[in-house]
């Protein structure tokens, strides 16, 4: 029987030049993973900063609303205003309510 001779270095630390064992690989794919979704939020945030960007999408958003009514009340225009209606109301109470929350600008002057 011959015995195998012991390695006097960790050939996994070697390859891969890091302390935890992973691939360089793996690390760049992470990394790839990571980045791709960041460019995605930055997008989305620089819209959100932006004012024309804001604009952009208050406008996406109404007209999705506006087409779930349509679509959801099936061409009758009665029940589609009345649903619209009750959005807005329901809208406006909540900008009211978080304007009365957050407070005014002015009471800390």
């Amino acid at each position: 029987m011959e015995t195998r001779k012991k390695r006097s270095y960790n050939s996994t630390n070697r390859r891969s030049g890091n302390k935890s064992g992973r691939s360089a690989a793996g690390k760049t794919a992470a990394q790839s993973k990571g980045s791709s979704s960041a460019k995605h939020s930055s997008v989305l945030y620089a819209l959100r900063i932006h004012p024309i960007g804001r604009v952009i999408l208050i406008t996406i958003c109404a007209a999705c609303v506006v087409g779930l009514d349509f679509l959801i009340t099936l061409n009758s225009f009665n029940r589609f205003f009345l649903v619209l209606g009750v959005e807005l109301i329901i809208l406006v109470l909540f900008c009211w309510i978080r304007f009365v929350i957050r407070g005014h600008s002015d009471d800390n002057d």
